[in-house]
């Protein structure tokens, strides 16, 4: 039986995906530190006799780009970028830690340093807690000063440092939601280093999405047509056999 319906379903399916993946990087191509995720398809050959020169495509899910995005100057105390392949430890929804590169902080309203999505920031000591201050300074290696309200212009009080971390290969990050997960916390990384007064911003080209979108909904008219292609194959070829 030839496989040609199944070639092309398998490539309508894949450019499903793709089409998913894509339109969620456009979605966040103004999220602060978003890293682009890309569609994993390998050709599959088929196995059954009479259609081994059939190709599936197939989907092995998700990749993630991490090339940096641009950094933007802001000059806010609490606007943080992270330096090469570093990034900051948060605390996951779901528990335990999660990382990311989204590095506008905040302080919410019980007083915890929170980033833009609102996942609560993890020191050396766990989720840090910043007093009223007057000012805030957040050092290169993550620690952050502050000049208590009221303190005279050289009173700076050390309250804790961020857990700055550095994936490798052997990590093997993946993505859940808007985090990266491991499958265990990673160690602080004394070597990490970041810039306060400055974003990352999303590494997402939106003009190269946005043509992305297009080639991937082609790529599934065209599988819908090899789909019709097949279809008139089995039509005639049942033709010959009644006429047999």
């Amino acid at each position: 039986m030839d496989r040609l319906s199944h070639s092309a379903l398998s490539g309508m399916r894949t450019a499903m995906a793709s089409q998913t993946i894509t339109a969620n990087n456009l979605a966040n191509a103004s999220t602060t530190g978003f890293r682009r995720d890309f569609a994993n398809i390998s050709a599959l050959a088929a196995t059954e006799a009479g259609s081994r020169d059939r190709m599936f495509a197939n989907e092995r899910g998700a990749g993630v780009d991490f090339t940096p995005g641009t950094t933007i100057k802001t000059d806010r105390p609490l606007d943080i970028a992270l330096q090469g392949d570093s990034m900051i430890a948060v605390q996951s929804p779901g528990g335990g830690e999660g990382y990311t590169r989204r590095g506008d902080l905040n302080v919410n309203a019980g007083g915890l340093l929170v980033n833009g999505a609102g996942h609560p920031v993890i020191g050396t000591n766990g989720p840090i807690t910043l007093p009223a201050a007057d000012h805030v300074m957040i050092a290169a290696d993550g620690r952050i000063n502050i000049r208590p309200q009221g303190g005279a212009i050289d009173e700076l009080v050390e309250i804790g440092q961020l857990k700055l971390v550095t994936p490798t290969d052997d990590d093997r990050m993946r993505r859940e939601n808007d985090l990266f997960r491991t499958d265990g916390d990673l160690q602080a990384d004394a070597g990490a280093r970041l810039a306060s007064g400055v974003l990352e911003s999303s590494n997402v080209d939106s003009a190269a999405a946005m043509v992305e979108l297009i080639e991937q909904a082609r790529r599934f008219e065209m599988n819908v047509g090899l789909l019709t292609t097949a279809r008139d194959l089995d039509a005639a070829g049942a033709s010959l056999l009644r006429q047999e």
